[in-house]
């Protein structure tokens, strides 16, 4: 099976996303989140995305105690899961995060 990846930059922090496409047993248990300088963020836990149609779907779970960093400072815990989904409406891309 080819190991496929989607790589996902946020400038503003200067972190790197390496996401794995697939299910829930191909994630990682080790931060799916690194710095420029390979610095591993527990904060954004591990995670994989997979591809539903017209929609892109990642999931992240084993998220380091604390908060998620935001204005509001929304704890989280090693049980927190977020889903993000981005979706092509007619053209224009539609983002979605939920935190459970």
């Amino acid at each position: 099976m080819l190991d496929k990846r989607v790589l996902r930059s946020y400038e503003l922090s200067d972190l790197r996303r390496n996401i794995v496409l697939g299910d829930e047993s191909l994630m990682s248990a080790l931060p799916s989140t690194l710095n420029l300088s390979g610095r591993a963020f527990q904060e954004m836990g591990s995670l994989f995305a997979s591809v539903e149609r017209v929609r892109f779907v990642i999931e992240s779970k084993n998220h380091a105690l604390g908060s998620v960093r935001t204005s509001r400072r929304i704890p989280q815990s090693i049980n927190t899961v977020v889903i993000e989904r981005a979706e092509n409406r007619s053209g224009q891309i539609a983002y979605y995060s939920y935190l459970h």
